[in-house]
């Protein structure tokens, strides 16, 4: 009886450690790990990833009146998240797409707080291609 205890905890204890954060992945090029779910660079360019639920399809997917979210093209997503919410008055923007991974499916943000920059809009965009073919990751139609 105590063993089957035993085994049952240690079970639960292995699937709550993995639930937490399931995926290894590799950070592009220049980019550091920033925590459990994200990179950067020491010019603010950044990718973070979270799993991908109804909430977080809601936050990240539907406009609301300082963010908005337009489709690129199938399976990316650019964004402008707006100054009202920032107290520096800086606009992120970025670009979301969804992939899976061992049947589990993530949102992958590639963004940058310098809105205004060309350069900077094609460095996120070179992050997330790069993330996706050093991860080997296809993006999803949501």
């Amino acid at each position: 009886m105590i063993n089957k205890k035993i085994a049952i905890l240690l079970l639960f204890t292995f699937l709550i450690i993995g639930a937490v954060y399931a995926v290894d992945f590799k950070a592009p090029n220049g980019l550091e790990k920033l925590g459990q779910h994200g990179f950067v660079d020491k010019k603010g360019h950044n990718i973070d990833f979270q799993n991908y639920t109804d909430s977080s399809h809601k936050t990240w997917f539907e406009n609301d009146t300082d963010y908005m979210v337009q489709k690129h093209n199938d399976t990316f997503y650019i964004y402008a998240d707006g100054s009202d919410v920032d107290p520096d008055k800086v606009e992120a923007v970025g670009i979301l797409e969804v992939v899976e991974v061992d049947g589990e499916k993530y949102i992958v943000n590639s963004w940058t707080p310098n809105n205004n920059n060309e350069k900077d809009m094609q460095i996120i965009w070179n992050n997330i291609l790069e993330f996706n073919k050093l991860n080997k990751l296809t993006p999803i139609k949501i």
